[in-house]
């Protein structure tokens, strides 16, 4: 565990389903889209955080990939580097980690999305820097106002424990309260404040408890399909007396982590161990488009 002075602690709370967030934290194709404005910012920035985002927009549709273990699941995000004399990729490998616990690819956040009822969440992050005092000012500040976390923003979007109640929440009838007039003269993309209520805008939308029955999951949803097989299984084998999955794993040797990878070579060598598939063969899920696979 970091010292104070190097690390952040987070709380802010969703309107909706836990697993709704849950979505977006294994979905990296969302971030150069939704998330447009913090990408751009991104390059002109000296916070680390920023920094390990800002070539997510050289390519908007990542190749996904997703591998069960023993906690849950890893999903890469494969993005192709253009060079004149090799074929490179850029990989940001996430960990989801039964129940609700997503190591973030940049290696230096933890999120856990915890059910408050069926129809609200908390929110936690946890942000560390092995160098810089980010706990401590300025760097403190300038990392929540970059993410939308900042109290100012926070309280405004009525997402903090202090607000979430009130009247006046992001939804339809305000239109997540965007800001339309950013959006039409190019200065924002999404017309939301920040990185985390451009997330709760979307969560939320749908309403407390999306409506799945005629969802129909695309090629960028890989991940997303592995979410909802491993959270059934748990619940499945909890049903039937057994213990869910991720129950006494050592969550220390658990990272989410980036990086460049030449030629052929796996994503999985950028993982510091490779934990065996917890399925049967017989128990593993079919494929979806093609790429979804346990190996």
């Amino acid at each position: 565990m970091q010292p104070l002075a190097h690390r952040i602690n987070t709380r802010h709370v969703h309107s909706c389903n836990y697993v709704q967030v849950l979505e977006g934290l294994v979905d990296s194709s969302h971030l150069g889209i939704l998330h447009f404005n913090g990408v751009r910012a991104s390059q002109n920035s000296e916070l680390t955080f920023a920094s390990k985002v800002g070539k997510l927009q050289a390519d908007l549709a990542p190749r996904i990939e997703v591998e069960d273990t023993e906690f849950g699941f890893h999903y890469a995000a494969i993005r192709a580097i253009d060079t004149e004399d090799e074929q490179r990729s850029h990989l940001r490998i996430t960990a989801f980690v039964c129940p609700f616990t997503v190591l973030n690819p940049n290696g230096d956040v933890v999120t856990m999305v915890v059910p408050r009822n069926d129809e609200s969440a908390y929110f936690y992050h946890l942000f560390w820097d092995l160098k810089r005092t980010i706990g401590e000012e300025p760097l403190r500040s300038e990392q929540l106002a970059f993410i939308g976390l900042d109290s100012t923003t926070a309280d405004g979007y009525k997402i903090t424990d202090e607000t979430h109640f009130l009247e006046g929440q992001p939804s339809r009838n305000n239109k997540f309260l965007q800001n339309r007039d950013a959006i039409r003269s190019g200065v924002s993309f999404s017309g939301l404040p920040g990185l985390i209520e451009e997330d709760v805008a979307v969560s939320v939308s749908a309403g407390a408890t999306r409506d799945r029955s005629k969802e129909s999951l695309s090629i960028a949803d890989v991940a997303i399909g592995r979410l909802y097989r491993v959270l059934l299984r748990c619940e499945r084998l909890v049903r039937e007396g057994s213990l869910p999955i991720g129950v006494g794993i050592d969550a220390a040797e658990v990272i989410g982590t980036s990086g460049e990878l030449a030629g052929k070579r796996h994503w999985r060598s950028l993982v510091p161990r490779a934990p065996a598939c917890p399925l049967r063969r017989s128990e593993r899920p079919s494929l979806v488009c093609g790429i979804d696979r346990c190996v």
